[in-house]
């Protein structure tokens, strides 16, 4: 798999494995819209990092989103370490994501405090 593919449906089983229903319905709404405003720079790799920041929690998503929009999609996929190797790792394999320690204590260094 490459980098340009969006929202894969092994993507799809991931967030819907994590989010309810609703929240899952959402969550790809909104990384399809991503992908497509972008005209599909973001792929597969930043949209999985988007969701592993948020990994069931709607707010942590919302941050994740501000922070691949705002400053740098990049800044993401680091944030989730989600390197070509651990997004395979964790979409194919089933294995948890490995968020960076900052991000986890911050939950959302997007918030306003």
């Amino acid at each position: 798999m490459n980098g340009d593919e969006g929202v894969t449906p092994r993507l799809e089983r991931w967030i819907r494995a994590r989010f309810t229903r609703a929240q899952a319905d959402t969550v790809l709404a909104r990384l399809r819209g991503l992908d497509d405003d972008l005209g599909g720079w973001y792929g597969e790799q930043v949209l999985a990092a988007i969701a592993f920041l948020g990994n069931g929690d709607m707010e942590r998503f919302d941050g994740a989103v501000q922070l691949a929009t705002k400053l740098d999609p990049r800044d993401a996929i680091v944030a989730a370490g989600a390197s070509p190797k651990r997004l395979n790792r964790v979409l194919d394999l089933g294995q948890e994501p490995k968020i960076k320690r900052r991000w986890r204590r911050a939950g959302n260094p997007m918030a306003k405090h």
